[in-house]
């Protein structure tokens, strides 16, 4: 089963998946007698077996091109003392060594209420009374893996019995997607994307007749938003993205967070009590979802059939506040910081070392449906020579209905010449080239009081 666990958003279709990888996933477990309770285990210890329930977390540092684990299980207290032996870890076939997993592992044992029913047996058999549980928490962090994301496979937890020599186990199995490039139409100038970054493996003990395990997905989601030009300005900042990473699993929500009585059947005594063990392993899973650093996506360039004779490229500016990065949020802005200017003899866009202010603009004389092509990119794989970034193609179009400037059917109709002859006096106006683009940004041209500037003062 897979399930999505995401911060609301528009309607699915209009969200691009760009996902590099797919996961299978598995558990195998010593067969166990169905009609198996508490008691049958005081009984026959030789049919026990390590019931565990839990999941594995992977999350994804895209900058690094690296990745963290997360194991967190859950078993009976008093079969965890009798039969647990202990686990192992296996990342492409090689196996962790112990002395590190010891260190990178917390174990505790404390009432089951305390993790509410979702992390409890009791939802699996009515006669199964055992109260206590006993938790096992690990984070491996990136250095510990050393290994690039790009390069992980599989992964294996093995968790040994006292009584059985067969091995029960959680695997999961990473499949890459060799797909790099993808092409979006935007909708009311925004484009949705979404990547993977954290995957939450859910594994729900030996008896999966009764509930099956499952795969929830946390995705880092971006918005792009697209500026429409204006037809009087230079326009400076072409888009904006705002990305609000993953923030936690859907397990962090049954974390307690303070007592409130009745605490499911608890005093107030046993939760003060055990609550200080409760706490470390809160703190513990909780800085597994820090925040990243984003740096490594951004816009490329702009293109266009006017923009073809101009420099294209879009710098991006990351404009991010420290309040923002704690709530695991960040914003770019992709600006044109090259100047250019109108060739009004050629009839198109040219790079200017005249202009006085960066920006694109659209030529006063088109008239149209205007298409262009945003590229941005995404390096899921760290910075280096050799890695090639996602690369997203975005096409937007604004619509121009009529001239500004045109002889026949322009907003304004001005007819002009060279003329190196002696400035004819009689004329009323004058203009010169940078008068013409001056006068446009007025907007306004329904009074003729808007031409005084220009009036030539006979005498």
């Amino acid at each position: 089963m897979i399930l999505t666990n995401n911060p609301p958003q528009p309607p699915q279709q209009l969200v691009h998946d760009i996902s590099q990888e797919r996961y299978v996933y598995k558990s195998e477990y010593l067969d166990a007698p169905s009609y198996l309770t508490k008691d049958h285990y005081d009984v026959n210890f030789k049919d026990a077996c390590n019931i565990v329930n839990g999941n594995i977390e992977i999350k994804r540092y895209f900058t690094e091109d690296r990745f963290a684990i997360k194991i967190f299980f859950i078993q009976p207290k008093n079969l965890h003392k009798k039969f647990f032996e202990g686990f192992d870890i296996e990342i492409n076939g090689k196996r962790i060594d112990g002395n590190i997993i010891r260190s990178c592992t917390k174990l505790e044992t404390m009432d089951s209420s305390l993790l509410n029913e979702r992390l409890s047996f009791k939802k699996w058999y009515s006669k199964f009374t055992e109260e206590t549980s006993a938790y096992g928490l690990t984070i491996l962090s990136p250095k510990i893996i050393n290994l690039p994301y790009e390069k992980f496979r599989i992964l294996r937890v093995y968790f040994r019995s006292k009584e059985k020599t067969e091995k029960q186990y959680w695997e999961i199995k990473k499949i890459n997607d060799e797909r790099r490039e993808y092409t979006f139409n935007a909708k009311d100038n925004k484009v949705y994307f979404k990547i993977p970054q954290l995957y939450e493996f859910n594994f729900n003990g030996y008896n999966s007749h009764i509930e099956k395990d499952e795969l929830k997905i946390h995705y880092l989601n971006s918005i792009v938003k697209l500026n429409e030009f204006d037809r009087y300005e230079r326009k400076n900042e072409l888009a904006t993205i705002e990305t609000e990473e993953a923030k936690e699993s859907s397990l962090s929500d049954h974390w307690p967070y303070g007592y409130t009585a009745p605490w499911h059947g608890i005093t107030w005594e046993e939760y003060y009590e055990q609550f200080p063990r409760l706490l470390n392993l809160l703190k513990i899973s909780k800085s597994f979802y820090a925040s990243q650093n984003l740096t490594n996506y951004g816009f490329k360039n702009i293109a266009n059939e006017l923009f073809t004779k101009v420099k294209n490229e879009i710098y991006t500016k990351t404009t991010t506040s420290s309040d923002d990065s704690t709530k695991w949020k960040d914003y770019k802005t992709g600006t044109y910081e090259n100047f250019i200017d109108y060739d009004y003899d050629n009839g198109y866009l040219v790079n200017s070392t005249k202009s006085q202010k960066a920006g694109l603009f659209i030529p006063y004389n088109y008239k149209g449906n205007l298409k262009t092509n945003y590229v941005l990119y995404f390096n899921d794989k760290a910075y280096s020579n050799t890695s090639s970034p996602i690369i997203l193609n975005i096409n937007n179009h604004q619509l121009f209905k009529r001239k500004i400037l045109d002889h026949v059917e322009g907003t304004i109709q001005l007819k002009y010449e060279e003329n190196n002859d002696i400035f004819d006096s009689n004329s009323t106006y004058e203009f010169k080239g940078e008068d013409i683009e001056e006068y446009l940004k007025l907007k306004d041209f329904s009074s003729i009081y808007s031409l005084d500037r220009y009036k030539v003062k006979n005498g």
